[in-house]
């Protein structure tokens, strides 16, 4: 499986991306593509920090199912992105992998997006969802946001 690095099509204007070997996406990989609106990433066990950061197009996000981490800003700027899954499997942390700095961080993944602001919605699978809402590293903090499936 391949890795897309730093930077790698930021500001671009590319409107849809499938990745179905790409096991990471670097930091800052697809900022400020401001067209992209669809994205397919099947096999991506992390993401790293920016990584759409400013994507004003992408309004659902669905979590591949084995990914692991999400790191802080990753959708920070998506001012359309109002739907985002998470599909299950493993679970996922988000924002940092240092404790100290965890709710800090993870409140800042979805920063000036529809989630951020109370109308857009994380769905997570019903078996899954009172993890993610009371204990899971950096979700619980987007807990009033969560709705199972």
């Amino acid at each position: 499986l391949l890795s897309v690095g730093y930077l790698a099509f930021a500001y671009t204007s590319i409107k849809t991306e499938i990745l179905p070997s790409c096991a990471s996406l670097g930091g800052y990989a697809f900022c400020g593509c401001s067209q992209l609106s669809s994205v397919s990433i099947p096999n991506v066990n992390s993401i790293d920090e920016c990584v759409f950061l400013n994507c004003s197009s992408l309004r659902t996000f669905y979590l591949p199912y084995n990914c692991s981490f999400v790191a802080s800003d990753a959708f920070r700027g998506c001012s359309t992105l109002s739907s985002f899954y998470i599909q299950g499997g493993s679970y996922c942390s988000l924002g940092s992998t240092y404790a100290v700095y965890a709710r800090d961080w993870a409140s800042m993944a979805f920063k000036s997006t529809p989630i951020a602001s109370g109308t857009g919605k994380i769905y997570v699978p019903s078996s899954q969802y009172s993890y993610y809402a009371n204990s899971c590293p950096g979700w619980s903090y987007w807990r009033s946001r969560m709705f199972s499936y």
